[in-house]
């Protein structure tokens, strides 16, 4: 897992999370 790939995956799960 990249550096990056973590953070985003973080930002994304929590995105949708807050959405749904």
């Amino acid at each position: 897992m990249a550096p990056i790939d973590f953070p985003v995956s973080v930002s994304s799960c929590k995105c949708v999370e807050r959405l749904s």
